[in-house]
């Protein structure tokens, strides 16, 4: 701070500026500044008012505002003053310390003054409230009370309502207290009555699924207003539903992003209509057995339920769930009818077979054979797309290799079959009838792909002969008629069809990779484990099961590196999935 230089004089009030926000003082009583102009106009001016030079020769008012005011309206020209040279921080300093010391603020006022001490000090609230003369309890306060809006501010400032309402509503986002003002000003409720109503529309921060750092100084918080303030809702409550939504929602987003990891399917609750999914149970009623719920893992509709709504439920998990009703419900009846014992057989309908026992009823007069276990029927499942890629992948590239060694068939029938598909191009004659011309049967609208799995099954001799008959169709069909149509063949169809009918290996093909096992969800990761046979591996060496469990509780990506990184030899691998995707394959081109 500057040096201070005093002097006492009469100034010209025409000289003195009024520097607006610099006063802490914003609400003036009608009443006491009408006895202060009373006062002034008998007496005159007792105490002079501070202010400092300007650089045009004038002066600006650092304190004393309403002597000002008061002496302008009884029509004084000059008025008794202090100068003083000080900077701005100091002029600042002194003007709130003076209206402190001469007559008692509102609280509101104190508040605003309170910030500006804060500022003035650089932040620092321990000596602010030094320079205040204040309790820091006393200063917190009246700051956190700034977090009432300015209809809130000047309704205290005024005397409509008591400090407790501003306490109670300075916790509300600002819409909310500007809302609730006028009805607590007009119905003149009481405090208690204020604090019942906004308790009842705050949330309870035990429920919150967020990270509550930010909570503990948020003004939203009730247990921040209890600490300072003689009336709130209580301990831990959030006020802002719109915080406590928002935040609420990043952490579901994240947790379903977490849980689509392991599941092939997450929902949130409030997106699924009420009995559009089920429980999949291994035992009791509606259940599909062990065996079954196993491979159900790599399915696309094994998920989980993720509870989003607002309240004690937040975040609950109902897993592993069924996302497809019609399947759940035929295995259901696939395990019901495996537990039903077989049909009873006596030797004398059926011979004795090797390894079966007999066992002779009480009621019986001839033996009978022990019922055998019906095998549970599985019911088919829909394999994720991220797996199917990764098989098709597979019959791709055994396709590519087995045409690159000279398979003769195949090559053929591509060959019968493009031949045939450039004559339809060029002439007016149908594809389909370019077909029966060659003796084949023609596929079903645009689709061909059965076409060309039928040519290939065909013997070499044959499609050779097909082959120059196609060449010569080529040029002695009728081309006065351009006829352009896309007729398109299924690679994908084609190349599992090629694969199944030839029987070729697909093992060599399989490559298990990064890239392969993230394409499964963590239950997924686990069939491939057991059937791989990794987890006889993993779990013969030091730590047995306890060593596999503990893998098995890795995030996804930390076991995936961990499963490459154990050395398993996945060479003889062939998914079970795999052979059943080339199944669908070889049916989807008789369609």
């Amino acid at each position: 701070m500057q040096q201070q230089q005093r002097s006492a004089t009469m100034i010209d009030v025409s000289r003195i500026r009024v520097i607006e926000g610099h006063n802490p003082r914003t609400y003036f009583d009608t009443t006491g500044f009408n006895r202060l102009v009373d006062s002034i106009r008998t007496d005159g001016v007792i105490t002079a008012i501070t202010v400092r030079r300007t650089d045009d020769e004038g002066y600006e008012l650092i304190a004393g505002e309403r002597r000002l005011r008061a002496v302008r309206e009884v029509g004084l020209t000059e008025i008794p003053a202090t100068v003083v040279d000080v900077d701005d921080l100091a002029a600042k300093r002194m003007a709130l310390t003076e209206n402190l010391d001469r007559r008692d603020l509102t609280i509101p006022e104190e508040a605003r003054a309170a910030r500006q001490f804060v500022d003035a000090c650089d932040g620092d609230q321990a000596a602010a409230a030094r320079a205040l003369g204040w309790t820091p309890a006393k200063l917190t306060h009246r700051l956190l009370l700034l977090h009432a809006t300015d209809a809130v501010m000047d309704a205290l400032m005024r005397e409509q309502i008591a400090v407790g309402h501003a306490e109670l509503l300075a916790s509300l986002p600002p819409e909310r207290q500007d809302a609730a003002l006028p009805k607590i000003v007009e119905n003149n409720l009481t405090i208690q009555q204020v604090k019942e109503q906004i308790g009842s529309i705050t949330l309870p921060l035990s429920q919150a699924k967020f990270d509550q750092t930010d909570c503990r100084l948020c003004p939203h918080n009730s247990s921040v207003q209890s600490s300072f303030f003689s009336e709130s809702v209580g301990e831990g409550r959030c006020s802002s539903k719109a915080c406590f939504t928002t935040k609420t929602r990043e952490w579901v987003d994240r947790r379903k992003a977490e849980l689509k990891e392991e599941f092939g399917s997450v929902a949130l609750l409030t997106e699924k209509e009420p009995g559009s999914t089920t429980a999949l149970l291994a035992s009791g009623a509606n259940a599909v057995g062990h065996q079954t719920l196993m491979s159900c893992k790599g399915c696309q509709h094994y998920g989980a339920v993720l509870d989003d709504r607002l309240g004690a439920t937040t975040g609950a998990v109902a897993a592993p769930t069924c996302f497809s009703l019609s399947c759940h419900s035929q295995k259901v009846q696939a395990y019901a009818e495996s537990l039903k014992p077989a049909p009873v057989e006596s030797e004398q309908d059926q011979g004795d077979e090797p390894g079966s026992s007999t066992v002779v009823p009480a009621s019986a007069s001839a033996p009978v054979k022990a019922p055998a276990k019906k095998p549970v029927v599985d019911a088919p499942r829909a394999t994720p797309v991220a797996v199917t890629d990764q098989y098709d992948r597979v019959l791709r590239d055994t396709t590519v290799d087995r045409l690159s060694a000279g398979a003769v068939e195949p090559i053929l029938a591509l060959a019968v079959y493009g031949i045939a598909a450039l004559t339809a191009q060029c002439a007016s004659t149908g594809f389909n009838e370019v077909l029966g011309a060659l003796g084949i049967k023609g596929g079903s609208g645009y689709k061909h792909t059965d076409v060309v799995v039928s040519l290939a099954q065909m013997d070499k001799a044959k499609l050779q002969g097909l082959l120059q008959q196609s060449a010569i169709e080529l040029f002695t069909t009728r081309t006065d008629v351009i006829h352009g149509r896309d007729e398109k063949v299924s690679r994908k169809q084609l190349a599992g069809a090629l694969c199944h009918n030839a029987g070729w290996d697909l093992q060599p093909h399989v490559r298990v990779d990064k890239d392969y096992l993230a394409a499964h969800t963590k239950a997924a990761l686990e069939v491939v484990l057991i059937e791989s046979g990794f987890k006889d591996f993993y779990s013969s060496g030091d730590g047995g099961d306890k060593k596999y469990r503990a893998l098995l509780g890795l995030k996804k990506p930390e076991l995936i590196d961990a499963v490459l990184a154990a050395g398993h030899d996945f060479s003889s691998y062939l998914p079970e999935a795999l052979r059943k995707h080339q199944v669908d394959l070889v049916l989807a081109t008789k369609r």
